[in-house]
């Protein structure tokens, strides 16, 4: 989806972020980023600058501005912008929050004055997208888990149930050691004569 953006979209920097504990986690991103993102954490760790930075993470609204320049939203993080030569931006939240984190979509232009409202509503129908994408991909990767997860489960339970019936057999045989060892000879005629009758 990043790769799309600049390609197609002309853009010159998008990536999308999680947010974590451990602040904003990139997880994918197309063009050369040249230590934006690492900064950007930096930024946002900043109790004097981070309160401003990425604040449509909590608020759920698209964040535009049409010139990083001068617009006053941007004061904590421009000169880094304005080193990688980005003009405008948009975030985008992304609506992950069903399996326990947010997102965003973030692009950057080289050109101010971009973003305009027929740029947005296609912007904001693309995240809607990813997020579905998202959600569905995390859902399914949860649900392999979970049958793995079963899986050795079930694997455990047969083995129990194995040892709980040796040791029951050890233990008949324990107590009448005249027919020791009959289970084990019944289990293998029974298993003879299923062969023979190809069953």
């Amino acid at each position: 989806v990043c790769r799309d953006i600049v390609d197609i979209g002309g853009y010159c920097f998008a990536w999308v972020a999680y947010v974590e504990n451990k602040g904003i986690v990139p997880a994918a991103y197309a063009e050369n980023e040249n230590g934006f993102l690492k900064c950007l954490n930096k930024i946002i760790s900043d109790p004097e600058h981070g309160k401003d930075a990425f604040s449509n993470i909590r608020t759920g609204e698209v964040f535009i501005s049409r010139s990083i320049n001068t617009d006053p939203r941007c004061s904590s993080w421009r000169r880094e912008a304005e080193a990688m030569g980005f003009k405008g931006t948009i975030s985008i939240p992304l609506d992950i929050s069903e399996l326990g984190s947010k997102g965003l979509l973030l692009i950057y232009s080289n050109q101010e004055g971009v973003f305009d409202d027929e740029e947005v509503k296609f912007l904001r129908e693309l995240a809607g997208n990813l997020s579905y994408g998202v959600n569905s991909l995390r859902t399914r990767n949860e649900r392999r888990r979970t049958a793995w997860e079963l899986e050795i489960s079930l694997k455990k339970m047969h083995s129990l149930l194995f040892d709980c019936t040796a040791a029951l057999a050890s233990s008949l045989e324990i107590r009448d050691p005249y027919t020791a060892g009959h289970q084990k000879r019944v289990a293998l005629l029974a298993g003879e004569i299923a062969k023979e009758m190809k069953l």
